[in-house]
């Protein structure tokens, strides 16, 4: 049992999980918006990129809790509320923020022990260090955070593996811990897009269609939503998608039926309107960078 369990079970704390993954999202957030503004203001300030200083080389002039190694950084977190009430995601002998040297675009993964226990996160920041302007860094930056978010929401509720293949994508993300991730992520891409507004499906898919690309996970995301929304009805050029649709989802019998498919969609934009309503309500979660050198 966790430090946290206990001192609930305890009476000695009424914080929730949700406090935690919200309370770090930002934390870390906040870090990576301090570093990203010296990012900027060193590799653009001539108007185009310049050379050398990388995203990391900034983050460690701002969070000063790191081991200071090249290869590999390890960021601890340090945060009073965490540490007073979530003792268990702070520290310096587990549960670190790491960042390796070498990767590129964007990846992010959440580690747990074999009892399930949390033991930290990975980030890589090569679309980061390789965006050529503030506009592509602007866009690779929102990602990069509304990812932090997604992995913090697997704290306490584990995602799935996600595998090759047609019925490993639609099983990866009917998951229950992937549901609430991707759609708190979902719901960041929409508020920082629309702030303010009501969460709005066709928006959203609008929106994410204009944005990313095919290759990205957005994009992905949203055309599975897509799929979850109206199996029967569904086109794409993906001849194997439609060809498993077809043969194991519309026929009946199999892992996955067109009633699965239409309750996660339900499922999905129950989660994206709760958190959209989430940030709506606490503004402190957007990004405060100015990516605009003009």
């Amino acid at each position: 049992m966790s430090l946290h369990k206990i001192a609930v079970s305890l009476g000695l704390t009424y914080a929730t999980d949700k406090d935690a993954e919200t309370r770090l999202a930002k934390y870390i957030s906040l870090k990576f918006q301090e570093a990203v503004t010296i990012f900027i203001k060193e590799n653009f300030s001539t108007g185009k990129k310049e050379e050398n200083t990388t995203f990391v080389s900034c983050l460690k002039q701002v969070w000063l809790e790191n081991n200071g190694r090249r290869r590999k950084v390890e960021f601890y977190v340090h945060d009073p509320y965490l540490l007073k009430h979530f003792p268990d995601l702070c520290g310096v002998e587990r549960r670190i923020i790491m960042i390796p040297k070498a990767h590129s675009g964007t990846f992010a993964e959440t580690y747990h022990g074999p009892s399930g226990d949390y033991q930290g996160m990975q980030y890589s920041m090569g679309s980061v260090d390789s965006a050529s302007n503030t506009l592509e860094l602007k866009k690779v930056f929102l990602r990069l955070v509304a990812n932090v978010y997604h992995e913090c929401d697997h704290i306490y509720s584990q995602g799935k593996s996600e595998n090759e293949g047609v019925e490993s994508s639609l099983l990866y993300l009917m998951d229950k811990g992937e549901l609430r991730a991707h759609s708190k992520e979902l719901a960041f891409l929409f508020h920082h897009a629309y702030e303010g507004k009501r969460f709005n499906y066709k928006l959203l898919l609008s929106h994410i269609q204009k944005a990313y690309a095919r290759n990205e996970k957005p994009f992905s995301v949203v055309m599975h939503l897509e799929l979850f929304r109206d199996p029967e009805n569904f086109k794409s050029e993906n001849k194997k998608m439609m060809d498993y649709l077809k043969n194991r989802v519309i026929v009946s019998g199999h892992r996955i039926s067109v009633g699965d498919c239409k309750k996660v969609f339900r499922a999905y934009m129950h989660f994206i309107t709760h958190y959209v309503e989430y940030f709506n309500k606490h503004p402190g979660h957007k990004i405060k960078v100015n990516f605009d050198l003009r």
